[in-house]
């Protein structure tokens, strides 16, 4: 086993002896970070692609994920002594673990120990990641594995056999003394200090966990990371990749059942939900935490500035045939991908762009197949077909159940970034019940604000969002959106689904070049020339002796528009050019309004 591989299978004895030398946590932390940074990263496997099963307890992990709630801060040991059966007495540390494993005849000294914080987020798998990254990753996996398979199989025998030096490291099959005894390091209090065994989680995991999902759809594996430094860094709702110690034994699960084996009280159901079975939410020890500014795993900061023209081209023909054929939608809907909120400035969300596409069929399932189109060059996007069911189904707006202390997640509680497409021609005669009218009012919110309010029960809290919002409707959205714009199409399939899946074959050699435009020009530097601010002023002064519907608000989205039409060109500087072609564009759209 090399070094480095130690350092994934048995980090504790690391520790330990760093430990013993009187090394903070930070200092701990600084060297595992230097050897995951110095090539480490690409041997430790994920949580988010492989089973627990398949996972050694207490070995070194990673983890993509958002963080959906926060637990706040426990007490642990961070240091203690334990002494044994000759009255001998040693220094541990509680860092970066759950539990300690006694040897025959040892027993903890709590009285003395180092007290320390720790804080606890509960991180879900990442809501609205396509199923694109989420294959790049398996398959990176399966690349991976002709070299990994002996130290995988080498893992799972350490956990079924004696056989094995455990180069320090004390399995549970290895204990001189009763293998099941053990203490919970987390937990100080007097009732945590007698011993306890695995057998209990029996009766504790028949007690149904809400894994606490924004979508319902998610299959893989939440988790709840542990920090010990810089929490003020760490964000609700937002993206990280962590790395860290795996502490998954079945006696972390919160012992909430009284004598006649139900659960009852408050504070039980606070502990349960924050000490779920580890089978479903293990806990990782972060030694590594970094927030995840782009989550496409193959995404390259620069492209080379020779090819942005042709990408951009490619990728307008792409939407034009997306939308069957329309230029000037194709325009709009590029632009609305170069959208995003860059600035606040009082109630308004800066660079927010809402387009509403109309004249939609309702019968041909054509949103579907536009949503199957771009969902293939977004990172993240969420479909939400506004039907009566799903408006007055669940709560899309996270709130507080002070019952279990948690943040109950609501299906709005996504990370930026994420495309939010809203299909109104799902809708249907009916009634919208409170939830509905709730769901309604949240829906608006990020339309018109970039905004979510979270319940809390005896207060609501604001809390940002950019989430670019696209509607499909029939005719005008029931939203009041930054744009609309009916559709005009030219291309009339006998086989939508035929041509859609044609179509795509055909593009998918340029998807990853439209990924990496989209994410670099969005965030790309703008500027609006000195020559060209007079040209644009006297515009609308001239517009508004003409037309009054020229407000303020319309020429600031016509300013808006141009700039992201200057992106969608691979250009930052806006010219007299791309100007004109904004209004000519804008033009037409009201032509189409009026028609």
């Amino acid at each position: 086993m090399t070094d480095l591989e130690k350092y994934i299978v048995d980090p504790l004895s690391y520790i330990s002896n760093l430990a013993a030398e009187r090394k903070n946590v930070s200092q701990i932390c600084d060297i595992f970070r230097e050897k995951i940074q110095k090539g480490l990263s690409e041997m430790i496997p994920s949580l988010n692609e492989t089973s627990q099963d398949s996972l050694k307890a207490n070995s070194l992990i990673k983890y993509r994920g958002m963080v959906q709630d926060m637990f706040g801060e426990e007490l642990f040991p961070e240091y203690f002594n334990v002494v044994d059966s000759s009255n001998t007495m040693k220094m541990k540390t509680g860092l970066l673990q759950d539990i300690y494993q006694f040897k025959d005849g040892e027993r903890a000294d709590f009285d003395t120990a180092q007290m320390a914080e720790r804080q606890c987020y509960y991180f879900v798998p990442i809501p609205t990641e396509n199923s694109w990254i989420k294959d790049y990753y398996k398959s990176k996996r399966l690349l991976e594995q002709p070299s990994s398979s002996n130290y995988d199989n080498r893992n799972k025998r350490n956990l079924e056999s004696d056989d094995e030096d455990s180069n320090g490291f004390e399995q549970l099959s290895q204990l001189s003394g009763d293998e099941n005894q053990f203490m919970d390091i987390g937990e100080v209090t007097e009732s945590s200090k007698k011993m306890k065994t695995p057998k209990e989680e029996d009766k504790k995991s028949q007690i149904p966990f809400n894994l606490n999902f924004p979508i319902d759809t998610e299959k893989e594996t939440p988790c709840i990371g542990v920090a010990y430094e810089n929490y003020d860094d760490i964000k609700l709702n937002t993206v990280y990749e962590i790395y860290g110690i795996l502490s998954n034994h079945p006696a972390l699960a919160a012992n909430t059942l009284n004598e006649n084996g139900s659960a009852s009280g408050f504070e039980t159901d606070e502990m349960y939900a924050k000490s779920p079975p580890p089978s479903l939410v293990p806990r990782i020890h972060i030694v590594l935490i970094r927030k995840l500014e782009n989550i496409d795993p193959s995404y390259q900061l620069i492209l080379k500035e020779s090819r942005l023209n042709d990408i951009s081209l490619k990728l307008r023909d792409y939407l034009q045939q997306v939308l069957l054929g329309d230029r000037i939608a194709a325009d709009y809907l590029f632009c609305y991908l170069m959208s995003r909120v860059y600035a606040r400035k009082d109630s308004r969300a800066i660079g927010k762009f809402s387009l509403n596409l109309t004249n939609l069929n309702i019968q041909s399932q054509h949103t579907k197949y536009i949503y199957t189109a771009l969902e293939r060059i977004l990172p993240l996007s969420l479909y939400c077909p506004l039907s009566l069911e799903n408006m007055n189904k669940r709560r899309m707006t996270p709130y507080k159940d002070y019952k279990s202390n948690r943040l109950m997640s609501g299906s709005l509680q996504l990370p930026d970034g994420t495309r939010l497409i809203l299909d109104e021609t799902a809708l249907q005669p009916g009634q919208l019940d409170t939830i509905g009218v709730q769901n309604t009012r949240s829906l608006n919110d990020v339309v018109c604000w970039q905004k979510l309010e979270y319940d809390f029960t005896y207060h609501k809290q604001e809390f940002f969002t950019d989430f670019p919002v696209l509607v499909f409707s029939e005719g005008k959205s029931v939203f009041q959106c930054d744009c609309r714009l009916p559709l005009k199409t030219i291309i009339n399939p006998d086989n939508l689904e035929s041509y859609y899946l044609q179509m795509m074959a055909t593009q998918e050699s340029n998807f990853q070049d439209f990924r990496n435009f989209i994410s670099m020009m969005s965030f790309r530097d703008y500027t609006f020339p000195d020559d060209l601010k007079q040209e644009v002023e006297q515009y609308f002064v001239d517009m508004r002796k003409q037309d009054n519907k020229m407000t303020a608000d319309a020429f600031l989205n016509l300013l808006l528009f141009a700039r992201l039409l200057t992106l969608s060109r691979s250009e930052t500087t806006l010219t007299a050019d791309i100007w004109s072609c904004a209004k000519a564009l804008e033009q037409e759209r009201q032509r189409r309004i009026e028609a």
